[in-house]
């Protein structure tokens, strides 16, 4: 299989790369972006098929979750059971952005994604080519870091074509959009707001 790069320039092009994008990840395929951490690589989190490929290609183990991205707060009810009175002060403060909340999922989402548990982890994104390729597409996709397991997350998109070259479906560039880092997780499954991994949201 042949991988797609495509370079975000700001200028006219660039709404057709989100609409080539948004294609690839509905009709089940692979993309690798810039989130506003790191480079991802995702997939349509309803389509077990694949989510399974994100395992495979980062060879990635199936017990470890993936965290699902979203483009409005209110598509948490496409993906989780409910949202505990806890997490809303987080939502307001810190999202869009590199904070991911950890919910009671929903039946929506395949237990491949959530690792066999009751739960997922989601983030409203705050890149703006990635909110509107989510939005294009008209589904939360899943969207682990561009990386084989175990190596560190790709921050170029250099990076992620010598990783994904053939695997992933499609690549789009665009270095200067990265914080860097990792996302700060947080778990409010249970009611009580408990820290997971401290990231770029700092004592959330």
């Amino acid at each position: 299989m042949d991988t797609v790069l495509r370079k975000i320039t700001g200028g006219a092009t660039d709404a057709d790369i989100i609409k080539e994008t948004a294609g690839i990840l509905k009709r089940g395929g692979i993309a690798v972006f810039p989130t506003e951490t790191v480079y991802g690589i995702g997939a349509d989190a309803f389509n077990e098929d694949a989510c399974k490929r994100i395992y495979d290609i980062k060879k990635r183990p199936n017990e470890k979750a993936l965290i699902v991205l979203i483009s409005d707060a209110k598509d948490l009810d496409k993906v989780t059971e409910e949202i505990p009175a806890s997490a809303r002060p987080l939502i307001e403060k810190y999202w869009p952005g590199p904070l991911s909340i950890i919910f009671k999922k929903n039946k929506n989402i395949p237990d491949i994604v959530s690792g066999g548990t009751d739960t997922v982890a989601v983030r409203f994104t705050s890149n703006p080519i990635l909110q509107k390729i989510i939005t294009e597409a008209g589904t939360p996709i899943v969207a682990p870091s561009a990386n084989i397991s175990g190596r560190p997350a790709a921050v170029t998109a250099a990076e992620a074509l010598k990783d994904f070259d053939g695997l992933a479906d499609i690549i789009i560039e665009d270095d200067g959009a990265l914080g860097g880092g990792q996302s700060t997780i947080v778990d409010v499954s249970s009611g009580d707001v408990k820290l997971i991994r401290q990231g770029a949201v700092q004592n959330p």
